[in-house]
């Protein structure tokens, strides 16, 4: 993390009407799981969209261990599946917390 990541969130929360926008976010639906939108596009997605996730190991916010982070890494573990999973040290936000080990 560096002055340029923090900027990039601390200056647009300094705009009129960031507070609403920031309260939407947190309170609104949240809308369809990853797993519900992966269900209904599961012919699609299966043949048409190669997936490679990488996930932060100590990820707090979606933790690899919770159910997003289990359904894909089941998915990941199957013999025919174009989803690949790479765990690696890192927080929610790898390609920001470690790009050049997210990113290579």
């Amino acid at each position: 993390v560096d002055d340029v990541l923090v900027d990039s969130f601390y200056y647009p929360a300094k705009e009129p009407g960031s507070v609403e926008a920031l309260s939407q976010i947190y309170t609104n639906d949240p809308g369809a799981t990853p797993m519900e939108i992966y269900e209904k596009h599961a012919t699609f997605l299966e043949t048409q969209v190669p997936i490679h996730l990488v996930w932060g190991s100590s990820d707090q916010v979606t933790p690899i261990e919770g159910s997003v982070g289990q359904f894909f890494t089941k998915l990941a573990n199957e013999k025919e599946s174009n989803v690949s999973l790479k765990v690696i040290e890192s927080g929610h936000v790898p390609f920001d917390e470690v790009p050049d080990v997210s990113n290579g």
